[in-house]
């Protein structure tokens, strides 16, 4: 069985106009990504999560090298959605939300995440920590260099095996092969 994890695909990271904070080469990946979940099977797939960038206007966000990022995934607003076609999934994988206000999917408090199917709750951490070995977690989305290397670290840190979809992931200034040869390399999967 695999989790999917699906990091932060939302308009303001998309190349799209109005975009916030746009990422290099995301529109292409749309369509990609779209086929990818229509194509997953439920006998194969436990669920979906999806990382949700989500800040209220107020919010501010920093780098690691202390520069400010635009406002951005302002909640409740057209940028802050995740643009892929949810309806195409086969209704019996259920779907998981997951907000966090920082790039960091593991930071801060751990945050409840929405169960699309059956309208219940569950927490991030006793969602994540049942039996990694059970589960490979399949990894795409955006940025590379931030929100999708901080969810490999995580994963890994819990002792799930990775597999990061290389074609559906985008960054801002390394791509998913450079995050993975300098970071993780031997330790996670790029298919």
């Amino acid at each position: 069985m695999k989790i999917i994890l699906v990091v932060d695909m939302q308009l303001d990271f998309m190349e799209f106009s109005g975009a916030k904070l746009p990422v290099p080469d995301t529109r292409e990946i749309i369509l990609n990504a779209n086929e990818y979940l229509y194509a997953l099977k439920p006998i194969e797939t436990q669920s979906i999560v999806f990382t949700q960038d989500w800040h209220t206007s107020e919010w501010v966000e920093h780098a690691e090298n202390g520069d400010q990022f635009p406002q951005h995934c302002i909640e409740n607003t057209p940028g802050a959605e995740i643009l892929l076609n949810r309806n195409m999934i086969h209704p019996a994988i259920p779907q998981y939300f997951l907000r966090k206000n920082t790039f960091d999917m593991w930071a801060g408090k751990p945050q409840p995440m929405y169960n699309q199917i059956d309208m219940s709750y569950v927490g991030r951490d006793t969602f994540f920590c049942p039996n990694p070995w059970s589960f490979t977690v399949e990894v795409f989305g955006i940025a590379s260099d931030f929100c999708v290397d901080a969810a490999i670290k995580g994963l890994l840190q819990r002792g799930y095996t990775v597999n990061v979809i290389e074609h559906l992931c985008r960054g801002i200034a390394k791509d998913i092969r450079t995050v993975v040869k300098e970071k993780y390399d031997g330790k996670v999967n790029l298919i």
